[in-house]
């Protein structure tokens, strides 16, 4: 039997080791703050919202989008990611009152995303080889 793909739609690649060095993990970040001196560093955010996330119903994953607000700052959105490698945006209902998560569903309310980092710099660790 073959699975066809529906048309404009990606696969994810199967799971892979994602982890990175700290040697490697701080080449990455010097390099980003050299290139881009005045901007954030890092942005943190609490575990408690990092789970809730990852816990909602058909998360397989995280994707993070880089974008600005209306003042031109930095701005990080977290988002769910289901197996297919749709954003989780919004959460539907089922006739029975189930949850069911869905991207882009029609009459559905929105799904749990993630933005309000608290910025580094000013909130930095001083002795990170990674600041």
């Amino acid at each position: 039997m073959t699975t066809r793909k529906k048309p404009g739609r990606r696969q994810l690649p199967p799971p892979t080791n994602q982890q990175v060095s700290l040697k490697v993990a701080a080449d990455f970040t010097k390099r980003y703050q050299r290139s881009a001196p005045a901007s954030e560093k890092a942005g943190f955010f609490f575990a408690e919202g990092l789970k809730a996330l990852l816990n909602q119903p058909g998360v397989y994953g995280m994707r993070i989008y880089h974008g600005l607000d209306d003042t031109g700052r930095y701005r990080m959105v977290l988002v769910g990611v289901d197996e297919q490698g749709n954003d989780i945006v919004q959460v539907a209902r089922t006739p029975r009152g189930k949850t069911r998560i869905r991207a882009l569903a029609a009459g559905s309310t929105e799904a749990m995303l993630l933005d309000t980092h608290i910025p580094c710099p000013p909130f930095c660790p001083h002795d990170s080889p990674l600041a």
